[in-house]
């Protein structure tokens, strides 16, 4: 005996088949427009081609998660203990918001489809590091504010090398030399006016970013005090000629 009145119902829906799996991954990864908070990666196509490429970032070593057919990542999105970097058809793409002397290891994965029917090839996938740059320094003010050639002058700042031979620093266009004491540090540099420095702004360059002082650096020439070392003759009547030796001052 039934009971043919309101019967339970229901459907299922059968998932889409998945796409064809890729047949090889993207060679030759490399990388370009290296900033210290961004970089652009790029490679060369998988041969097909796929329908995109999936990359994956991680910091310390590369990435040792795979994606999983039928699961369409979108940037930003994390898979174990990966950032998904991008997804797409491109073979390029550009990074920002990373840190600073960090490296960065990728790993670029081949796929069909779209959606559900997504399939990725997760064998081999392309692999890749870079690092990025140190941040770039800034002056923030440097004493005194003018000088003649052989200056002592103190540049404060952030991001310098402790390394006096990495910082490149330059008044208006015309190298100086870093002193070795006292020490550079990443707050401050002293270095020497240049023989041939003219007025204008101060650079300090460290890993190819450089910094450019606000104010401009004011080239003074030196005014040498005259000296008396002796006069002839000694003694003498109103309107005696007097022979006077000594130094010849500099005028300005």
């Amino acid at each position: 005996n039934y009971l043919t009145t309101s019967p339970l119902q229901g459907n299922l829906a059968t998932p889409p088949a998945s796409a064809v799996e890729p047949g090889s991954q993207p060679t030759t990864i490399s990388f370009a427009n290296v900033l210290s908070t961004a970089l652009s990666v790029n490679w060369i196509a998988a041969s097909g081609p796929p329908a995109g490429y999936l990359l994956l970032r991680k910091t310390g070593s590369s990435p040792v998660d795979v994606p999983v057919d039928g699961t369409a990542y979108v940037a930003g999105a994390t898979l174990g203990v990966s950032a998904v970097a991008y997804s797409g058809s491109a073979v390029t793409f550009n990074e920002t918001g990373l840190s600073a002397s960090t490296e960065y290891f990728y790993d670029v994965f081949s796929y069909n489809g779209s959606g559900d029917a997504i399939n990725y090839l997760i064998t081999s996938p392309l692999e890749g590091s870079q690092t990025t740059l140190p941040s770039p320094p800034t002056i923030s003010s440097f004493d005194p504010t003018s000088g003649s050639v052989g200056t002592s002058v103190v540049i404060s700042g952030t991001n310098f090398s402790a390394t006096a031979t990495t910082n490149i620093v330059k008044f208006n266009g015309t190298l100086a030399i870093v002193a070795t004491s006292p020490a550079p540090t990443t707050t401050s540099i002293t270095v020497a006016v240049p023989t041939g420095a003219t007025n204008g702004k101060i650079t300090v360059e460290v890993s190819g970013q450089v910094a450019t002082s606000v104010n401009d650096f004011t080239v003074t020439t030196p005014v040498i005090v005259p000296s008396i070392t002796d006069f002839n003759p000694k003694s003498g009547p109103v309107g005696t000629p007097l022979a006077i030796s000594g130094t010849t001052p500099v005028c300005a």
